[in-house]
Formats: structure tokens, sequence, C-alpha cells
């Protein structure tokens, strides 16, 4: 399985990573009333929605951005990206169609903002079925703690990248070979 993790990590690094990377440099440089604008919009300065929130309508972006805009002074204050993420998820958890991967991206996207960013893996359907094939993680779990992550991954990658990797890569840890998919080429979020 090591060999397969380090092709999938290899790819990612040579393919995929100048995405995300991008993405958190963008909103780090960004003040907070635009980050979370566009992270509650789910869009980059572009006007063009993230692919991870692609099928979202706008009426459920837009009382997110009501709603955290209207937040940001507490938003501000957060010290700690699990406050931050917990914060969201309690502000957002009424409004219907937004789930566990919108509230991780909100919250890393505006997270940079503040320089915060997570230091264990949060779990989502796509990560939780990356984390479950490799023996990471169990259904209902919802985060990996840096000391049960291998160091085949932390110690080619950070933490949100190690989400990315269990997200985009499930189904060849599930399959047990590396095999690019369709659904793969489409998990760049720009």
């Amino acid at each position: 399985m090591d060999l397969l993790i380090e092709k999938c990590i290899n790819h990612y690094l040579e393919y995929k990573n100048s995405c995300i990377s991008s993405e958190v440099l963008d909103f780090k440089r960004m003040s907070l009333g635009k980050a979370i604008k566009l992270a509650a919009m789910a869009t980059n300065e572009q006007g063009t929605k993230f692919s991870h929130q692609r099928r979202l309508s706008d009426e459920p972006l837009k009382t997110s951005f009501k709603i955290l805009s209207a937040c940001e002074n507490e938003i501000g204050v957060i010290k700690s990206f699990d406050n931050l993420i917990q914060f969201i998820e309690k502000k957002l958890a009424s409004i219907h169609g937004l789930g566990e991967l919108y509230f991780y991206d909100t919250a890393l996207r505006i997270g940079a903002s503040l320089k915060l960013f997570p230091d264990k893996v949060y779990l989502h359907s796509g990560t939780r079925l990356g984390g479950i094939a490799l023996g990471l993680a169990s259904k209902g779990q919802k985060t990996i703690s840096p000391k049960d992550i291998p160091t085949i991954f932390t110690s080619k990658l950070n933490i949100y990248e190690i989400e990315d990797v269990l997200c985009i890569y499930k189904s060849c840890f599930k399959s047990g070979k590396f095999e690019i998919t369709s659904s793969m080429e489409k998990c760049c979020l720009k």
C-alpha cells in the first residue's frame, strides 16, 4: 500500500497541489471581510464558483454570507482553526443544502486570511472514504489526529494537503490501484 500512497502523493504534488496552494495563498493575502465574502459565496476573485461548491444554489450561499459577514468581529478574534470550523458549523448548521465539505472549505479559506490552519485532518464524505480505505478512519469519524497519519504523508504534505489527497485519491485507495479517473481530473479547487 505504501507504493500506491507514494504514487498518489507524487501525482498530487505534480498535478494537483498547485490548485490548493494558490487558493490558500490567495485567501492568505485577503482582508478578513473579503475572505468571508468569497469563502461564503464559494467563489474566487474572478467570481467563479469553486468546484467543490459548483452544485450549490446561490440562496444558501447568500444566506451564509449574510450570517458570516455579520459575525466578522467575532471571527476576527478566533485563535484556532478548530474553533473557527466549530463557529462556522454552529452559525450555518440550519441552512439547508450546506454540509461538512462546505463548512471545511469555508473555514480553510477564511482561516487562511487569519493565518489559522488545521492541525488535524477534518473528514467529510470524500476524505472519510479515503481514510477508511487506508484504515485511518471509520464511519462517522470527524477528524484524524496527526499522530495517526503515516509519515509517508506527513513527510511530504501539510495537513490540508493530506485532506485533499485522501479525497482526490479515495478510489485508488479503495481499489488498491493507481488509476486516473474523470472525478480525479475535476478535483482541482480552482
